[in-house]
């Protein structure tokens, strides 16, 4: 709390109830020039229970965070009372490699996930933006998704089970640690892309995949945008061992330190001679088109999803439409003189960075995306642009309307992250 900030006589009380540990310092949660009256860091879910109950019994309007990386992805939030960080429940639950699963607590990052599971060979195929040090409880919440995307399996598939500290402080676990389970509705499933709207995600238990034998990434230089779109749609035809396939506007390309031209990037992962002929393979295909490089290591994928930091200032933009239409897009962007524009030919998925744009372009460019029957989603931009600008654009809000009065009646989880009233 600041100096000059009274806490109401509810909140200063139950302050005293807590371990002084986990009390932060407000000041460090701002979001939107905007100061919690509280902050707090629990260190295990029954902390996190009573922090709810209490924000639920006086109306306290609670922001779950970890990272931090996705603070403007939706709209300023309404209300802004208690700042509550999940970092400090990182721990792994239960890991048990040979049969492929996996629990971890909601704070730890992706990049930590990584790590203890590299040690058996193992990896989570998740790869969103803008990098590894996501919490599992962001990446589950916010839903976002890279190159691998359709390549592989997505994380939301592979979430074997949940639990779940509800609006109303009650634990809730759905699913289970078993790759085989029978149950009604998956409810861990509804968390995935809430935005932390209709419960704060405690731990997640997912089915994990052998690391590949080996992969290589390749960088494939085309003259023209449309030889790129081309060259990527006879790459994804030809049964190659793709786990990414990414299509980069010339400006993109400079920013990662090519030359000024649309580029493919395509990695293979696999067994060694699997990856051998897919590079012959690809070699034969690049004759009529241009350059092919092999890249030392795979840190360009990690520098793609970097494009799409959050702390700079900028607007990020996602699109999805039909693959058939990712170049389409790209073109777009370059008309609305976007800073840089890279699609994932797979998944349909085409990222958009603004140095800066009016709400009017904005609009114009959001109705040229629906003429392609796609979406346009507003990853991350100013306060003010998200205040008048509607990031989702239309969506079913009756459904987000009675989720949002089924699951957290008194609208104290992120109050208007998704729109006015939800």
């Amino acid at each position: 709390m600041s100096d000059n900030q009274q806490l109401p006589l509810p909140m200063e009380d139950f302050i005293k109830t807590l371990p002084s540990e986990i009390c932060r310092q407000p000041e460090l949660y701002m979001i939107d020039g905007k100061t919690p009256l509280s902050a707090f860091r629990p260190l295990h879910i029954d902390q996190i229970s009573k922090i709810i109950q209490f924000a639920n019994q006086y109306n306290f309007a609670v922001s779950p965070q970890g990272s931090r990386t996705a603070l403007t992805l939706g709209r300023k939030l309404e209300r802004y009372d208690i700042a509550l960080d999940t970092s400090g429940m990182s721990k792994l639950v239960e890991y048990t490699p040979e049969d492929l699963t996996v629990t971890i607590q909601a704070g730890a990052t992706l990049r930590d996930l990584q790590s203890d599971l590299a040690e058996f060979g193992q990896y989570l195929p998740a790869d969103p933006s803008p990098s590894d040090v996501v919490t599992i409880g962001g990446l589950l919440a916010t839903a976002r998704s890279g190159a691998w995307r359709g390549n592989v399996p997505s994380t939301r598939d592979l979430i074997l089970g949940m639990t779940v500290v509800m609006a109303d402080g009650s634990i809730a676990t759905s699913g289970g640690r078993v790759v085989k389970n029978v149950s009604g509705f998956d409810m861990h499933r509804l968390h995935t892309g809430a935005l932390g709207s209709l419960g704060i995600i405690s731990s997640a238990s997912f089915k994990v995949l052998p690391v590949p034998e080996r992969n290589v990434s390749l960088i494939l230089s085309c003259s023209k945008i449309n030889e790129a779109d081309e060259l990527a749609f006879i790459l994804r035809n030809s049964n190659l061992p793709i786990r990414g396939l990414t299509i980069l506007d010339s400006n993109a390309s400079r920013k990662l330190g090519f030359s000024s031209t649309p580029k493919v990037l395509v990695e293979f992962t696999g067994i060694e001679v699997s990856i051998n002929r897919s590079i012959k393979d690809t070699e034969q295909i690049m004759s009529r088109f241009g350059e092919i490089d092999q890249l030392e290591d795979s840190q360009i994928w990690d520098q793609i999803r970097s494009l799409a930091n959050e702390q700079k200032e900028q607007i990020v933009i996602r699109c999805g439409v039909q693959a058939k239409n990712v170049v389409e897009v790209i073109k777009l962007a370059e008309l609305n003189t976007a800073a840089c524009a890279w699609g994932n030919l797979t998944s349909g998925s085409v990222w958009v960075i603004f140095e800066s744009i009016d709400v009017t372009t904005l609009s114009k460019f959001r109705s040229q995306i629906l003429s392609l029957e796609g979406f346009m989603q507003v990853e991350a931009a100013s306060m003010n642009i998200r205040d008048i600008f509607n990031p989702f654009g239309d969506i079913e809000i009756d459904l987000v309307r009675a989720l949002k009065n089924r699951f957290d009646p008194s609208g104290i989880l992120n109050p208007g992250r998704w729109t006015v009233g939800v």
